[in-house]
């Protein structure tokens, strides 16, 4: 006899990642901002801001690999960063387009580095759109995948999409670069 409304939503409302989305984020010139725009109907919206080279983000230096993926992650938190997630990883390295390669669709063998490591950011074309170095090739890095277990991506001759899963120990060819987002 009586009538009962239900509302049936889910617990974040429509306007919530409209909000985030359109708050930017503060990146620091070691930094590129990461834009996924609402355009693509399977991908959230977000920004995040991603080093620019690999840890210690420093242009032209050798990259902090052998280290664990809980070592990683508390160098991040002390600097106010954190470990990125695949999915934002993936997405700075492949951009709008869902390149295989941080420069394009095509393997090109002298683009990035494929043997031991280098210094970072020293083949200039070996950058995604967003502007980050070194996202395949040189080192694999650490990043967090959905329920925040360690995932290696980016290795020598490795697309933006291989994703190799660890157990978070320390290797002398992976090291990490840290995130920070709304």
């Amino acid at each position: 006899d009586d009538l009962v409304r239900i509302n049936k939503h889910t617990p974040e409302q429509f306007a919530d990642p409209v909000a985030r989305y359109a708050k930017p984020p503060f990146c620091t010139l070691d930094m590129v901002l990461v834009d996924s725009p609402p355009t693509k109907a399977d991908r959230p919206y977000f920004k995040v801001c991603i080093d620019r080279y690999e840890y210690p983000n420093i242009k032209d230096s050798l990259p902090l690999a052998n280290i664990s993926y809980a070592e990683a992650a508390k160098i991040c938190a002390g600097k106010g960063k954190r470990l990125c997630s695949a999915f934002e990883w993936q997405w700075a390295c492949s951009g709008v387009e869902g390149y295989a390669y941080p420069y394009g669709w095509n393997f090109e063998k002298e683009t990035c580095n494929t043997q031991s490591p280098e210094p970072s950011g020293r083949r200039g074309r070996c950058a995604s759109k967003f502007g980050a170095f070194d996202m395949t090739g040189n080192i694999w890095e650490w990043v967090s995948d959905a329920d925040n277990g360690a995932v290696a991506m980016g290795g020598p001759a490795s697309k933006c999409q291989t994703r190799s899963p660890g157990f978070g120990d320390a290797k002398p060819t992976i090291g990490f670069r840290c995130c920070k987002g709304n």
